[in-house]
């Protein structure tokens, strides 16, 4: 049994939390240099364009599988969550 202050939520693979994010931004076509974010109470930034955030929302919501894990299991394990680049990949500069 654990506490909750023990626990995280996990994005389960494959739909890791970085690679819904890389297929909303490639889906969307968004260009980050134009994104602008909002500080709030919290000190949390979110998306200043009401919109986006709603259309990210509802994409993580669809796409993500989460669990709960225990702290030290889940940030073991982020290592395995990046995603390597590739002699395909195209590179900005």
């Amino acid at each position: 049994m654990s506490l909750w202050v023990e626990l995280n939520i996990d994005h389960r693979q494959p739909n890791t939390f970085s690679v819904i994010v890389d297929r909303f931004i490639e889906l969307h076509r968004i260009d980050l240099s134009y994104v602008e974010y909002i500080e709030t109470i919290d000190n949390v930034y979110e998306f200043k364009d009401y919109n986006l955030s709603e259309k990210f929302r509802k994409y993580h919501k669809e796409k993500s599988n989460l669990r709960l894990v225990r702290k030290e299991k889940n940030l073991g394990r982020s290592h395995q969550a990046r995603i390597k680049r590739q002699k395909k990949d195209l590179v900005k500069e």
